[in-house]
């Protein structure tokens, strides 16, 4: 939902860095081990009783989430990313960064374990079923109503109230609408497959 427009808005805000760090041949994969610290930063903040802390870092984790696209964009790559383990690594790096930023919020007693739990495995089922779906059936995981923008806005809109249990509970409930929204294109796919068979 909003990450169409804010890939575009931040496309047209730093367009310039973006060209002038492509020119200085920063990789896209910097913008990983960018994004990953800042997760880890923004969850030791959550933990340490730190809320605002906490929620800065996760702007700024959102940014660099931003800025691999915007470098990939900028050298004319579009959405060629590298694979990990037979993975998209920019899909290993934000899961990785969400179990981290949810592990935190439930250590740091923001939210409870449950909550925490559901609200990873819910983002892990999310990008896995996008994955086959995408490697077996090719079908496009990105058509979704709602994206990792979306849930990192909740977060940072519900955190400035330090409702992050709100949050959680919003994030669980939008991957359930984008596990459902995939498992009906998996179907669709799978009926048209057995029909022109």
């Amino acid at each position: 939902m909003l990450g169409d427009p804010i890939r575009k808005l931040g496309d047209l805000l730093f367009r310039r860095i973006n060209v002038r760090l492509t020119r200085a041949d920063v990789r896209p994969e910097w913008a990983y081990v960018l994004e990953l610290t800042m997760a880890v930063a923004s969850s030791t903040a959550f933990l340490s009783g730190m809320p605002w802390a906490g929620l800065m870092l996760l702007a700024f984790h959102g940014f660099f989430d931003y800025l691999d696209g915007g470098l990939r964009r900028a050298r004319g790559q579009g959405n060629q990313r590298p694979q990990w383990l037979g993975m998209d690594a920019h899909a290993v790096v934000d899961k990785a960064s969400e179990v981290i930023l949810f592990a935190g919020l439930a250590s740091g007693g923001w939210v409870g374990w449950s909550l925490g739990v559901l609200a990873a495995v819910s983002s892990l089922g999310v990008t896995i079923v996008g994955g086959i779906a995408k490697k077996r059936l090719d079908v496009d995981p990105s058509r979704a109503l709602f994206d990792r923008t979306d849930r990192l806005f909740v977060l940072l809109a519900a955190g400035a109230f330090h409702a992050f249990d709100i949050a959680l509970v919003l994030v669980c409930a939008m991957n359930g609408i984008i596990l459902l929204q995939r498992a009906a294109y998996i179907l669709l796919a799978v009926r048209t497959r057995n029909r022109a068979t």
